[in-house]
């Protein structure tokens, strides 16, 4: 599921063909512990320290050059296998493929998530607690906290007081420097965490399964992400960063933007509220001149 550049005048049949492109640090990983011993006993995440990554040919190097920290592109648990996927290559080493990753006692699992089960790594709530530790090094607390809802709906934690009481601290950092009360702090973000996403969701797999088109955006990348197939309210309408009285969104009527929405049976925003009241009046004017509505 690696994401593959190439040039938009490139023949699709040659890039797809290429060598190169079925190849990722990831899958270059495997071939390095297929071709070096040696290397089985380093983790992915710190195979920069032994390993120097050749980015026009593709390929783990030996380091000859000084000691180097790596790290894994972050995931969390509402994107699936590619989340237990992270936390396998997180506790296992010298594995060299997919299939290899995912074999535990000498039996190919049928999932990532059922390789790291077996191996003991998301038995307990243990994996959902260094997800959040990893979080509070570089996320806001309004991230934070809707990693923290991403949890309750979708990975049933056996004790959820106790992830609460270890992570409501940095989840509640920026109230806390307008707020004296605890007790009021508390019960903001807990307000804030309510479960909004999961009747978004819901409603979004309710139309999809019934072979109809859902769209969902919101306001901020952040609230996207955590919306299957979501994207953010001005990529996904073409709103203009300038919005005057009459305007109208960046596509045309022969687009696919228009096409996609003439088809879809919903469309969520999500935040809409706090979108400028002419953005919304931008997407209004777009959509009854593609629907052919007049006053």
């Amino acid at each position: 599921m690696h994401k593959v550049a190439f040039n938009a005048q490139a023949d699709f049949k040659n890039v797809v063909a290429s060598e190169n492109a079925s190849k990722s640090m990831l899958t270059e990983y495997f071939k390095a512990n297929q071709k070096h011993p040696w290397a089985r006993h380093i983790l992915y995440k710190d195979f920069p320290g032994s390993f120097t990554w050749e980015k026009r040919k593709k390929f783990w190097k030996p380091r000859v050059e000084r000691f180097q920290i790596g790290c894994i592109v972050s995931a969390n648990p509402a994107e699936g296998e590619r989340y237990y996927l992270r936390v396998l290559l997180n506790h296992v080493m010298g594995k060299t493929s997919f299939e290899d990753l995912a074999t535990v006692d000498g039996m190919i699992c049928g999932s990532f998530r059922e390789a790291a089960e077996r191996l003991g790594h998301i038995e307990a709530d243990n994996t959902l607690d260094d997800c959040l530790t990893e979080a509070e090094q570089w996320g806001m607390p309004c991230s934070l906290r809707r990693l923290f809802a991403t949890i309750l709906v979708h990975c049933e934690p056996g004790d959820v007081r106790g992830l609460w009481d270890r992570h409501h601290e940095p989840m509640s950092d920026d109230y806390r420097r307008t707020r004296t009360s605890p007790n009021d702090v508390e019960q903001i973000v807990l307000l804030d965490i309510r479960g909004k996403t999961f009747l978004y969701r819901a409603m979004l797999a309710k139309v999809r399964s019934e072979g109809k088109i859902a769209i969902a955006t919101a306001m901020s990348g952040v609230a996207a992400s955590i919306m299957p197939g979501s994207r953010t309210a001005h990529s996904r309408f073409k709103i203009p960063l300038s919005c005057d009285d009459g305007a109208s969104c960046s596509f045309t009527k022969q687009s696919g933007t228009t096409k996609l929405l003439r088809m879809a049976s919903l469309i969520l925003w999500c935040e809409a509220s706090m979108t400028k009241r002419q953005a919304v009046e931008v997407l209004d004017n777009s959509m009854r001149d593609i629907m052919g509505i007049r006053d």
